[in-house]
């Protein structure tokens, strides 16, 4: 089912919306069910953090400051399309273990 949102609409509503239920209850993400990849780009987007008018890999360097405008805009008229992607989120918490280990030493 396709559904049209503002470009700043928080995807797991949206998925919700269209009547997609993802299993994701977490609100910051740190679940593996709220972890979503566009196999068309590879980015990848958790369900209760990412919007889709905003490229993730972008918004995710941007840090405290936040994307300038205009940057890492997604053309919202393309569809945006997700798989389940639990990997990325075991990927992501070993990525934070090995930068954790890396601060202790």
């Amino acid at each position: 089912k396709s559904v049209t949102s503002p470009r700043a609409a928080i995807l797991q509503r949206l998925a919700e919306k269209a009547g997609y239920d993802s299993g994701c209850t977490s609100k910051d993400g740190r679940d593996e069910r709220c972890w979503y990849k566009d196999p068309a780009t590879g980015e990848v987007y958790v369900l209760p953090l990412n919007v889709p008018g905003l490229v993730p890999s972008v918004w995710r360097k941007s840090d405290e400051d936040g994307a300038r405008p205009g940057e890492g805009e997604y053309e919202c008229w393309i569809p945006l399309r997700l798989e389940y992607a639990p990997e990325e989120y075991q990927k992501a918490l070993e990525e934070e273990a090995a930068a954790e280990a890396g601060r202790s030493r």
